[in-house]
């Protein structure tokens, strides 16, 4: 019968949660705690795929479990940490073991537990099927209606690695003109494509656009790159934008086109105010 190490203890927890109990003699505890963790992951992935899924919409209820569900995971983590610790402390005094360490495993121990916390086994994995979702606030009325000021958006940061954008897509960009901040407008004409707006409607390549999300608005010709009767070619790398809200949208119009590098990703949800949560078209 050795003594058992706290910090290594420690370090087993951050490996998995449960480890560190079992290190100290507390097999059953370590099994509740794994037990426990098991559950708390099916649980916490359920609401997450709820949360990002376009077609549900957030009620009261889901916010509350969502928020619940992010914030007890942090709590029992600093507790089963703490846990571990004091059961391998227990382990020694009730077995009358003098725990020796020497200066440079303790180092190396606590190198290794800074190590394993900034890694988080799994999170790579995890991370490959995760979206990388980001948050967004309107805060004007340039995407009316399907867009109104003070709506709060989920983009999803990763579609476009796996697929190429739509024309209609709702996209969120590096603005050209000062990459510091984000826009969010509507994905009209690629590059090489030719655009005109003509009284009110879209023309790509001389053709009506027919995507319902683009032909069912009324745009304006205003600024130079949005004249009447002044087709607009798209250069190559880059993407003509429009607000749905024609009359209120400083989009491409105005300054032009939005380089392929400049695009983060797609809106694809509402998530608050929760009345009007759901998916964006």
């Amino acid at each position: 019968m050795k003594p058992k190490e706290p910090l290594f203890a420690v370090l087993l927890t951050f490996v998995f949660p449960g480890l560190g109990q079992m290190y100290s003699g507390k097999i059953k505890r370590g099994l509740v705690f794994l037990g426990i963790y098991a559950g708390m992951c099916l649980f916490g992935w359920s609401i997450f795929l709820y949360f990002i899924n376009p077609q549900t919409r957030i009620n009261a209820i889901v916010a509350i479990v969502f928020a619940a569900v992010a914030l007890l995971p942090s709590i029992w983590g600093i507790f089963i940490i703490f846990d571990a610790y004091k059961c391998s402390k227990i382990f020694n005094k009730d077995n009358s073991l003098a725990r020796h360490i020497t200066l440079a495993k303790r180092v190396l121990l606590i190198v290794g537990i800074i190590i394993v916390f900034w890694l988080r086994p799994g999170e790579a994995l995890i991370s490959n099927y995760i979206p990388k979702v980001q948050t967004y606030r309107i805060p004007s009325g340039s995407m009316r209606p399907m867009l109104q000021a003070g709506d709060r958006l989920l983009a999803d940061k990763a579609i476009y690695e796996k697929s190429e954008p739509q024309r209609g897509d709702i996209i969120v960009f590096k603005y050209p003109q000062d990459p510091n901040r984000d826009f969010v407008e509507r994905l009209i004409a690629f590059g090489g494509e030719t655009l005109e707006i003509r009284e009110g409607n879209i023309y790509v390549d001389g053709q009506l656009a027919n995507d319902p999300r683009i032909k069912n608005r009324f745009y304006y010709n205003r600024g130079d790159y949005g004249q009447a009767g002044s087709p607009v070619k798209v250069p190559e790398g880059y993407y003509y934008v429009l607000g749905d809200d024609s009359a209120s949208s400083h989009d491409s119009r105005f300054w032009g086109f939005v380089p392929q590098e400049n695009l983060v990703g797609k809106i694809y949800k509402i998530y608050w105010p929760l009345d009007r949560s759901g998916p964006v078209e």
